[in-house]
């Protein structure tokens, strides 16, 4: 709702000089950084260029070593088809220098600390040996350096060849396998602080796509905004001019409203006087409300007579004696309906008398299904009109009642069943008990009608 009032319509056009203002520097800040964000990219297009290349010459000199792995790989598999040669090798107790020398290479490469050759012969014992050195992970000689340190200087004068003619075969192998690894080594050594310069260029450009991502993200909310400021600029345009057409209207409303509130003002020690009966009545609240739920529970099948003798006699009597607050005179009605309601239950042909009121409560306000003794047929007339808005469903137990009451459980309709004689179909138990899962269950089946006194 928009009041308008001078200072209203001032403080409008101070905020649409705000706005204005707001939509100029936003514009500024807007050409700015897309300008920034156009730099960054063709910095960023010429530094992807050159990472492209030195990580393809990486990659290319990368691969020059690998024909040193498949050599490994190679030896590896000669050794495999060859297992016998190394039950010989172990067999030593004092090994030849150069099998002792190339035993140790394996144990360094492996790991091993200790290199002495009972140590190393428990090496080539161990059952994980040959998947030791077939799942080797060769960036661990990248890692550590010492390991070819110390390797290199134990295959000097060593030649495969002439040691598997001469002394061991699979000692032969094994040195095939640590020269293609030292080879390996000595290319990768080369090719690898290249690698990681690519890798730390590529690290720095996807950073800096980041940020150009998150430069344009900047800039396309800061485009939105704009957007809204302009939108908000056009509002407040649009509420200035409503404001001024209103101020003369406002103005005679208010003149009128400070009559009108003149007028009131003697409605002041009523509604004081009303709000202390409030206060009052909040207090016997429990007392009432307990006595009006045992009505609600206990009363519904005594005769009027019972009833006043039960609830205005010895309930409350017995309610006063342990000092609850109650009110005094207390009436059923007062909690449980209104005279409007009255008034409607009147015009839908309910009598008027207190019976029949504390009958149309109990009918209307209790939890349970209401069962009506009505020889002169009032309630059922009452109840007709009471719930014709609700689309009533009638049907009695001498028909064909299962579809009409599964109708009414699945619509939520209300269903009157007339002419109940002492005797109720054991079929509506679940529904007399509000079990309706069970009710729509057993409607499924056949039904026997089974009569129960």
């Amino acid at each position: 709702m928009i009041i308008a009032s001078p200072s209203n319509w001032i403080r409008g056009a101070i905020q649409c000089n705000d706005l204005v203002n707001q939509i100029e520097q936003r514009t500024l800040e807007v050409k700015q950084r897309t300008e920034d964000v156009e730099k960054k990219k063709k910095a960023l297009w010429a530094e992807q260029e050159r990472i492209v290349v030195d990580k393809q010459e990486a990659e290319r000199e990368l691969a020059e070593a690998a024909p040193a792995l498949e050599a490994a790989a190679e030896a590896l598999r000669s050794l495999e088809r060859n297992k016998a040669s190394i039950d010989e090798m172990r067999a030593y107790n004092t090994p030849p220098l150069p099998v002792k020398q190339v035993c140790e290479c394996v144990a360094i490469v492996l790991g091993e600390s200790d290199l002495s050759w009972e140590n190393v012969r428990g090496m080539l014992k161990s059952a994980d040996f040959f998947k030791n050195l077939i799942g080797y992970d060769t960036a661990v000689l990248l890692k550590k350096e010492s390991i070819m340190s110390r390797v290199k200087p134990r295959l000097k004068d060593q030649d495969p060849e002439t040691l598997k003619k001469k002394t061991s075969v699979a000692a032969g192998y094994l040195l095939e396998w640590v020269v293609a690894l030292s080879g390996w080594y000595d290319k990768a050594k080369i090719v690898q602080p290249k690698k990681e310069r690519v890798e730390a260029a590529e690290a720095k450009l996807k950073h800096s796509e980041q940020e150009i991502n998150k430069a344009e993200e900047d800039i396309a909310s800061l485009n939105k905004e704009l957007l809204t400021l302009a939108d908000a600029l056009k509002l407040k345009v649009e509420e200035q001019a409503k404001l001024k057409k209103q101020l003369a209207q406002m103005e005679r409303q208010l003149s009128a409203a400070g009559r009108l509130i003149a007028a009131l003002s003697t409605e002041k020690v009523r509604w004081a006087k009303q709000l202390e009966d409030i206060n009052f009545k909040q207090e016997l609240l429990v007392g009432d409300c307990l006595l009006t739920a045992a009505f609600l529970s206990y009363a519904g099948p005594f005769s009027n007579e019972f009833r006043q003798r039960m609830v205005y006699n010895e309930w409350k009597d017995d309610i006063l004696e342990r000092h609850i607050p109650l009110s005094d005179p207390f009436k059923i009605e007062t909690l449980l309906t209104d005279d409007v309601e009255i008034s409607l239950w009147a015009s839908e042909s309910l009598p008027g008398d207190e019976l029949s009121i504390q009958n149309g409560i109990l009918t209307s306000r209790s939890s349970r299904f209401p069962l009506c003794i009505d020889p002169q047929e009032q309630a059922v007339k009452w109840i007709r009109r009471h719930e014709a808005d609700n689309e009533l469903i009638r049907t009695s137990f001498n028909s064909d009642f299962l579809p009409q009451l599964r109708r009414a459980i699945m619509f939520g309709r209300p269903i009157l069943f007339e002419n109940v004689e002492e005797y109720i179909d054991p079929i509506l138990d679940p529904v007399l008990e509000k079990d309706v899962a069970s009710s729509i269950h057993n409607q499924t089946g056949p039904s026997t009608y089974e009569r129960v006194p």
